[in-house]
């Protein structure tokens, strides 16, 4: 049998760590999820689009159990909640060069009005999945904006 030597501060580390995976604070549940994004035929600064980088960030949810007499009725994941903006990294290609340009894309996100959960029970735990996707499209002024948050639950 091996020993690990931690130091004080290690140990606390590992402690809040068991303990928040344990027991989720505030009755909320979290998830760090990688985002991907959907962009087919958006454009950025008039020029189409050749890659946006994926990005990681935690969302926080709510789960409800329903309980009757005779066992578990059902499980609702709901109240997704997240950043308010992200940052994202483009890459677009500019008409007549082969050079490829990078530029910081900012997104703001509603998440009271832009999420699309979809059930998907091959998750294997009652929560959300780590994938999330989101959908771009331009505005009238050609703009970048958030179409939808589309994310996979599992619940009954």
């Amino acid at each position: 049998m091996k020993k690990i030597i931690l130091t004080e501060s290690q140990t606390q580390k590992l402690v809040t760590k068991i303990i928040s995976e344990r027991y989720p604070m505030d009755d909320k549940f979290q998830a760090d999820v990688e985002c991907d994004f959907l962009y087919r035929g958006v454009k950025f600064k008039g020029n189409d689009i050749t890659d946006i980088y994926r990005i990681q960030f935690p969302i926080t949810f709510d789960i409800d159990v329903e309980y009757r007499s005779f066992g578990i009725n059902g499980i609702s994941i709901y109240d997704f909640q997240g950043p308010e903006e992200i940052e994202a990294e483009i890459t677009y290609n500019t008409p007549g060069s082969d050079e490829y340009m990078e530029d910081l894309l900012t997104l703001r996100l509603d998440w009271s009005n832009m999420v699309n959960a979809n059930v998907d029970e091959r998750l294997g735990y009652f929560g959300i999945g780590q994938d999330i996707e989101i959908e771009l499209t331009n505005d009238d002024q050609g703009n970048v904006i958030v179409r939808s948050i589309n994310l996979n639950i599992n619940g009954f």
